[in-house]
């Protein structure tokens, strides 16, 4: 059934060759009729197009657009359905979202074709979350891995585990319900110890190649620490390719956070470089320094530069859990041997640093034919559907009663649903769709 008719423009509010205006919902189309004046629009069975001049509510012509017209069921939001497609001038976009307002649509909220399709049937809640992942894509490498999630390539790889787990819980709950089928008990205990682990696999496989595709598609964000004039702003500029950050030989010459942005091997990486860390006693040199602390905490990767000659590193502040490189700048002016990361920022030479960010991450081993979660909801879930797959199995093995091993198997069960949607509540619908944009 449709639902009230809605309407947004979907694209940018800017001088433009195009923009589209989206509308759904009950009696979208008879909207269409009464301002562009086409009775067949009513009748359309498929997806069809108009060309013609529309007009605002009082008859007066707004412009000559295409309108595309779906029929109930045929549309991406499965309801009623007309995009407008009109000259791109901000002035007319609002006229004509006027236009509809007037006829009886409500503008949409953030999402809410997105989420109309979802409650709809027409995408899973993975495939609707890959939308907003899709638009928000720093790389190509990060829209590939959006658009597979779109097509539902990463759903059916979950859907399957699900039905794994279905049929390993409906066994055992048979088997609770049902006394004259406990003399299987021991069957059933062995069928969990041989499945159970293929299916985790699958859901960890699937957790390690999330994990990997977000931050193709965010990107990753690397803080750039160590004591004043160990070459931390020349090794920033050296990534850029540009000087972005003043170099000089003064301690101190960083007081805030310098950022720039590279894409290396198809990986958005934004690098904060941050002020030398030291006792300071100048108050805004300190404050760089609280700034800097702060991106250290929200890190992917720290690197700790030192000079090689003597290798010195400050503290980090408490708190730091993501990777950390050591790295040992001003290779150039050092001529024994050293192990670990080198790099000479004054010569450009910092391949190895960016190759260890990348191993630092289990980015090298990511596969772009390969189905990916793209939400850090979805990843959640499933990696807590994986730990109680173990939990089930490590019981199976102790030979526990099927009463203690089913409450493992629900939980699986009932967190791969939640992935998928079929049980989500509205609170979390309303929750993960509000971060999409107006007129998507």
């Amino acid at each position: 059934m449709d639902r009230e008719a809605i309407v947004a423009l979907a694209t940018p509010p800017i001088r433009s060759a195009l923009l589209i205006v989206r509308s759904s919902g009950a009696g979208v189309l008879s909207i269409l009729v009464d301002l562009l004046g086409r009775p067949s629009v009513r009748s359309i069975e498929e997806r069809s197009s108009f060309v013609g001049l529309l007009h605002d509510e009082e008859g007066r012509p707004i412009d000559r657009v295409v309108a595309l017209a779906y029929p109930s069921g045929k549309s991406s939001t499965g309801e009623e359905s007309v995009e407008i497609i009109a000259h791109g001038n901000p002035v007319i976009g609002e006229g004509i979202v006027k236009a509809f307002l007037a006829k009886g649509a409500r503008m949409a909220r953030p999402g809410e074709f997105t989420l109309r399709s979802f409650l709809n049937g027409k995408m899973s809640l993975v495939e609707a979350e890959a939308v907003n992942a899709l638009i928000g894509a720093s790389s190509q490498e990060g829209a590939s891995l959006s658009l597979m999630a779109l097509e539902g390539a990463a759903s059916r790889k979950t859907e399957s585990a699900l039905q794994e787990v279905a049929s390993m819980l409906a066994a055992v709950e048979t088997s609770i319900d049902f006394p004259e089928y406990r003399d299987l008990e021991e069957d059933l205990l062995g069928k969990i110890q041989r499945e159970a682990p293929s299916v985790q696999r699958i859901l960890d496989e699937l957790v390690r190649q999330g994990r990997a595709a977000t931050a193709l598609i965010k990107g990753v964000d690397v803080a750039i620490v160590g004591l004043p004039n160990v070459g931390k702003s020349s090794l920033l500029n050296a990534f850029l390719g540009q000087e972005r950050a003043i170099v000089t030989d003064i301690p101190g010459t960083t007081r805030d956070v310098v950022t720039g942005d590279v894409v290396y091997k198809g990986i958005p990486i934004r690098f904060y470089d941050t002020a030398g860390m030291r006792e300071a006693k100048d108050p805004v040199e300190r404050k760089g320094i609280a700034l800097g602390e702060g991106a250290i905490r929200k890190a992917d990767v720290v690197l700790v530069v030192s000079d090689i000659r003597d290798g010195a590193e400050p503290p980090l502040p408490e708190g730091v859990r993501c990777p950390i490189i050591h790295v040992k700048n001003k290779a150039d002016l050092w001529e024994g041997g050293s192990e670990g990361v080198l790099a000479s920022a004054i010569k450009g030479e910092v391949g190895e640093v960016l190759e260890a960010i990348v191993s630092a991450l289990s980015l090298s081993a990511v596969s772009l034919d390969s189905p990916a979660l793209v939400s850090e909801r979805q990843l959640d879930l499933v990696s807590r559907a994986s730990c109680a797959l173990k939990e089930a199995e490590s019981l199976s093995r102790e030979m526990a009663p099927l009463s203690l091993v089913a409450p493992s198997l629900q939980e699986a069960y009932a967190l791969l649903k939640e992935v998928l949607g079929a049980s989500a509540s509205s609170d979390i619908e309303d929750e993960i769709f509000s971060r999409f944009c107006v007129g998507k």
